[in-house]
């Protein structure tokens, strides 16, 4: 095994190297199930943050460790999950199943979905994340469950 050892890493012009760094997280994590059989969003965990710096970057993930959808009516289901921060709506993941559910398909499909978002930040304002799901489409009940998390992380 190699071990590389400095004492500074400058670019061309003998500035620092922009290192960036975690200097925030904030992790909250449940074993509840959700179920739904509404076509509206419903909310299903939000987390709190205050960044650190004014000029950060922001990485938001949330996945479900499952995530079924069914139908029993041989048609197309479809499970969404949206992100909000406070009202503002980041993200709408519209085919987070992204499956064929229904006539010579399977009636019940399952996967893990991962939602993703990455954004600058101009200020050090608390702000709620939030994340809600809905069925869309079908007939039958979406459920996200097994342990459902969301990891806020702010990078300098």
């Amino acid at each position: 095994m190699s071990t590389l050892k400095v004492n500074a890493i400058t670019e061309v012009d003998g500035s620092a190297f922009p290192f960036g760094k975690v200097i925030g997280q904030v992790a909250s994590f449940t074993t509840s199930a959700f179920n739904t059989t509404s076509s509206s969003f419903q909310d299903v965990m939000s987390v709190d943050y205050t960044p650190s710096s004014d000029s950060s970057l922001i990485v938001f993930d949330f996945s479900a460790a499952n995530s079924t959808i069914g139908n029993a009516s041989g048609n197309n289901a479809t499970l969404n999950i949206k992100l909000l921060k406070d009202s503002t709506q980041l993200i709408n993941a519209t085919n987070a199943t992204d499956f064929a559910v229904g006539g010579a398909e399977a009636d019940r499909i399952s996967g893990t979905p991962l939602v993703r978002h990455m954004e600058g930040n101009d200020n050090t304002n608390q702000r709620t994340y939030k994340v809600q799901f809905r069925r869309a489409d079908g007939n039958t009940s979406a459920s996200l469950s097994n342990g459902i998390g969301i990891i806020i992380r702010e990078y300098s």
